[in-house]
């Protein structure tokens, strides 16, 4: 069991086998309608028969198992580690009826199979672009997926407008018992309370529903107990042409979008799963858009619509406090065994909508709050509140409908329209405006020797007036500078490069270093309570020390065996 206040069980913990069980079912209801229903959906949009529905959704809830079990127990580079499911992408479900409409499920899977590769792409390349996915961002997409929610789920616990009990008393009670019951233990300090509250909350819920005469599982007897999609796999469509281009472009938005949003819960996803977080740990998170690629390449080789990650696992986490990754494993099992028994998939689907509404609003305010800490680890300046402002401003417009739709191609009107498109864009795009604005800025690159030292200090000296460095910035900046170039000095071998970057800006002077190896953690200030007891080892590092008294802002990140030191003077 984890230790400390935070977690009841870390990632690597397992818990007793009926909590287990318990907390894997809880993320089958949470995750099931949105993996049913996007395949629904689709198909009935396009006309599909009953027969391609029935594989669209055997497919992808196979795909959905498949994804969650190499997120969960991270394949070499591929996967997080981290307790994430995985389900078809809402982004995609715009792009995906203009691909079935134009030729069936075959195309539709090509334009997965062939767009999927970006996100693969990005991820590889997040050590040359981490200063643009950022935590303002991630915490942005976050708080825009509880802005698309927030409607969906309380149209789920209203009932819809042309429903004879629409925002009546027993759809009002039914839902504000789970909702009570989430918030109620959300502020209590008993542990099993906080355990339990959202399978008590379904179960409570679906009693009161039958006391007012809502519930409804007559349905589920259509359905066979065990039984095979009674369609058979549809394959992919080779022969394309320039025609399809348009349609290819409208899924490589979906996909971007999709990266942000999977970019953003793999980083909340960290700060709800370690006991202690301190930095985001690039390696996962490259792993976890690995994996979203992965698996939506799978789903188009199994020809249904792409994958992403589901971000109602954050606010179960924060609300129970376990984030132990065999849960994942339970949940992936139990997805899988629903595809093959239609029956035990429709009952869950069967649940009132209003019960499963009232749960939804309380766990998105929780999502909410879990996406405003994420972006509050960024420096809140004038830069990144504009990033999160705009983002949630054109997010909140996108929910709307109504930004001037007239104005965008039918192919590409889905941008205006789609919370997370619009708003994560808008977002991207001044983050990208932000980090390659136009500044002033000195560059070297030299070995890792000690006699390269006076080299370094005669960079800074020749940049000073250029840069509008100060007396005192240029001292402080060779005093760090010096004391980091001997840190890594100390742990490399000769001959490794080591790159500077100074960057001017009105207040301070921005610094990066970047050099490959095996290195500790900068910004992790070495103990100087007795000097006299220190190891050769730790006085090495005892520099260290200056750095965080001279500088501001120190971080030092590591993807991919490089490794980022940054700091501010």
């Amino acid at each position: 069991m984890a230790k400390g206040n935070s977690l009841l069980y870390g990632v690597d913990d397992k818990p007793p086998l009926l909590t287990t069980i318990v907390l894997a079912f809880q993320y089958v209801l949470l995750t099931i309608s949105g993996m049913m229903l996007t395949p629904i959906i689709i198909g009935h949009a396009c006309g599909l028969s009953i027969e391609q529905i029935e594989y669209f959704i055997f497919a992808t809830m196979l795909v959905s198992a498949v994804s969650t079990v190499i997120q969960v127990r991270r394949v070499g580079k591929v996967g997080s580690g981290y307790l994430m499911i995985l389900g078809p992408s809402g982004a995609f479900i715009s792009c995906s009826i203009s691909a079935v409409m134009m030729g069936g499920l075959p195309l539709l899977g090509t334009m997965v199979l062939l767009s999927a590769p970006l996100e693969a792409l990005i991820a590889y390349l997040i050590r040359y672009i981490r200063k643009i996915f950022t935590p303002a961002l991630g915490g942005t997409v976050i708080m825009l997926v509880a802005i698309l929610l927030i409607p969906l789920s309380f149209e789920m616990w209203s009932g819809k407008s042309d429903d004879d009990l629409f925002c009546s008393i027993p759809y009002f009670i039914t839902g504000l018992v789970p909702f009570l019951i989430i918030f109620g233990s959300y502020l209590s300090d008993r542990k099993w309370v906080r355990l339990w509250s959202p399978i008590f909350g379904i179960i409570l819920g679906i009693l009161v529903a039958m006391l007012f005469g809502i519930t409804d599982f007559s349905s589920i007897k259509a359905y066979p107990l065990l039984a095979l999609p009674r369609s058979g796999y549809p394959g992919l469509e080779f022969h394309l042409t320039w025609r399809h281009l348009p349609l290819f472009i409208t899924f490589l938005m979906a996909t971007i979008s999709s990266t942000i949003e999977t970019f953003g819960d793999t980083v909340a996803l960290q700060t709800v799963s370690e006991e202690k977080f301190s930095r985001i740990n690039y390696d996962r998170l490259q792993g976890g858009m690995y994996v979203d690629a992965v698996g939506s390449m799978i789903s188009g080789a199994a020809a249904v619509t792409a994958n992403t990650t589901y971000s109602s696992v954050m606010p179960v986490i924060q609300l129970t406090r376990v984030s132990a990754r065999i849960i994942g494993y339970y949940t992936a099992a139990i997805l899988a065994v629903m595809a093959f028994f239609p029956k035990l998939a429709y009952f869950f689907l069967a649940i009132p909508e209003p019960v499963m509404g009232g749960l939804s609003v309380a766990l998105t305010a929780i999502l909410f709050g879990e996406g405003f800490k994420v972006a509050a680890t960024s420096e809140l300046n004038a830069e990144n509140g504009i990033v999160i402002g705009a983002g949630m401003t054109m997010g909140f417009l996108a929910s709307l409908g109504v930004f001037f739709p007239s104005l965008f191609p039918e192919s590409l009107r889905f941008l205006a329209s789609d919370v997370i498109t619009f708003g994560g864009m808008t977002a991207l795009i001044l983050n990208l405006f932000f980090v390659f604005k136009v500044r002033k800025s000195e560059s070297m690159t030299i070995s890792a020797d000690h006699e390269n030292l006076p080299e370094l200090m005669q960079k800074i000296d020749s940049f000073q007036s250029r840069l509008r460095v100060s007396e005192k910035q240029k001292y402080a900046l060779q005093l760090t500078c010096e004391e980091v170039f001997d840190f890594f000095c100390n742990q490399n071998q000769s001959g490794t490069d080591i790159s500077f970057r100074w960057k001017y800006h009105p207040e301070y002077i921005i610094t990066e270093i970047s050099t490959k190896g095996n290195l500790d953690q900068v910004d992790e200030t070495p103990n100087q309570s007795n000097l006299y007891e220190m190891t050769d080892e730790e006085m090495k590092s005892l520099g260290l020390v200056l750095l965080g008294k001279v500088a501001s802002h120190v971080e030092h990140n590591q993807i991919s065996g490089h490794h980022y030191v940054q700091f501010r003077v």
